[in-house]
């Protein structure tokens, strides 16, 4: 078989055609592909710099949302430590209150005691001042032996406990009216 100037069928002229249709095709389609490599890097690089800037915003509202916690947090901080003055200050008032009532309980026992001692020496003094003026009239309120008057002080003395001074200035001046 003799080749002719024809490969597949086709002559010389219409192969190269072909080939070259075929290598214009190729070339496109090799442009094409740096094209689409190109973009595909573009949009890659878009796509990487999207996420990054996602995170930044994302970065961003953390960021914000924590000033704002830490924010809250100082002004929580500061409104506990204010009403903390105000508690220890309250403390403080309560403890020095505490301090002068118990001041003043013991002052009281103290002057309840010397009132107790008084009132001891004061039945102690009367019991011998009776026993001394035994011969005192309670219904006339003389001296039954000398027939005079009793002075005020030692009429209490002789009836002290019998009642509240005075009830006993009440009785000596009805006696003594007689």
């Amino acid at each position: 078989m003799k080749l002719k100037k024809q490969l597949f069928g086709y002559s010389r002229k219409q192969t190269r055609k072909i080939i070259d249709d075929y290598e214009k095709r190729i070339d496109t389609l090799q442009d094409d592909n740096l094209y689409l490599k190109e973009k595909l890097e573009e949009v890659k690089f878009m796509y990487e710099e999207e996420k990054r800037f996602s995170r930044d915003k994302i970065a961003l509202k953390t960021i914000d949302v924590m000033v704002k916690a830490n924010e809250e947090y100082a002004n929580y901080l500061e409104e506990v430590s204010k009403e903390q003055g105000k508690l220890y200050e309250k403390f403080y008032e309560l403890v020095d209150m505490i301090g002068v009532f118990q001041i003043r309980l013991k002052e009281m026992e103290t002057l309840r005691n010397r009132i107790a001692d008084a009132n001891e020496m004061t039945r102690e003094a009367l019991k011998d001042f009776i026993k001394t003026t035994q011969s005192f009239d309670e219904k006339t309120g003389r001296d039954e032996q000398s027939g005079e008057k009793i002075g005020f002080a030692e009429f209490l003395v002789n009836h002290a406990g019998e009642g509240s001074v005075v009830e006993l200035l009440q009785l000596y001046v009805k006696l003594y009216n007689h």
